[in-house]
């Protein structure tokens, strides 16, 4: 991937507070507020904004922990420090189930799923219980680790990433920036700067 050296002449984040109901709507609104340039970063908005039919949610839980209350089992006792631990083989987990435990924070997030096309929005008593067997497992002492929250989200999973420009009528440039699945956080600035690229590699 080449990096391009020159930077934007400007730019602008335009924070509108709507919401959209088309890549149109955001083109001829961009147009109105003199904006040259719109980037869609909708994740999986995308699926009904530009009609994406690619994206798929795969679906992932985790149970929260407290950690400054979160004892270790006693083989662990004197572990000074939390680490981010993954596993995908039994018998903690598998591809689409996967053991994790990662710090962030006042709280442990112990995970968790990749299950796509499953939309069920709350924690299945099942996972529930597969996740405490997980923080078990990955060392957490779970009959004396108060859980403080559960969460359920859809990764925007898509079997290519989409980071391209479309050519556009209303003439305003729409570059695409979306479909990363559970990898958002680790790329999101190869992502970024690849977009960079496509914004000014005309510009040279």
């Amino acid at each position: 991937m080449e990096e391009v050296d020159q930077q934007p002449e400007s730019n602008i984040d335009v924070e509108t507070g709507e919401y959209y109901h088309s890549l149109e709507e955001m083109q001829a609104l961009a147009k109105i507020l003199e904006c040259d340039t719109l980037i869609n970063c909708t994740g999986m908005g995308s699926k009904a904004l530009v009609k994406d039919p690619n994206m798929i949610g795969a679906r992932g839980v985790l149970l929260q922990l407290d950690r400054n209350n979160c004892p270790r089992r006693e083989a662990l006792e004197g572990m000074t420090k939390d680490a981010i631990i993954i596993a995908d083989s039994p018998p903690w987990g598998s591809d689409t189930e996967p053991a994790y435990m990662i710090p962030r924070g006042d709280i442990i997030a112990v995970g968790g799923t990749y299950l796509e096309g499953d939309a069920h929005p709350y924690l299945r008593d099942s996972e529930r219980t597969r996740l405490l067997n997980n923080a078990q497992l990955l060392g957490v002492d779970v009959a004396n680790a108060p859980v403080v929250g559960e969460w359920t989200g859809f990764r925007p999973s898509r079997p290519t990433v989409r980071c391209e420009e479309e050519k556009s009528s209303t003439g305003v440039r729409t570059i695409h920036n979306y479909g990363h699945g559970g990898s958002g956080w680790t790329v999101n600035v190869g992502a970024a700067k690849e977009v960079a690229n496509i914004l000014l590699g005309s510009k040279r």
